[in-house]
């Protein structure tokens, strides 16, 4: 998804969106990544004891979204790869 030679993008936000749009699964997991990270820093450490052994009591559901968390940043990453 390389612009075709030639074209130019103006300007320093041009050049932003661009990027943005290219590299979009890698930005939206990022995103989610740093929020989660934030959203459980703020959070007590009395709540995400109960969260953890709430997922743990689930297993096999717990490892369920464990997989297709590795799968999506395993998908972001291959774009990222196949876009530079």
């Amino acid at each position: 998804m390389n612009p075709p030679i030639g074209v130019r993008f103006p300007g320093t936000w041009g050049r932003l969106i661009h990027a943005l749009r290219v590299y979009r699964p890698v930005a939206w997991l990022v995103f989610l990544s740093a929020s989660l990270a934030l959203f459980l820093a703020w959070m007590s450490s009395q709540m995400r004891m109960i969260i953890w052994y709430g997922r743990v009591a689930r297993g096999i559901r717990s490892g369920m979204l464990l997989v297709f968390s590795f799968l999506a940043f395993c998908d972001a990453f291959e774009t990222l790869r196949h876009n530079t």
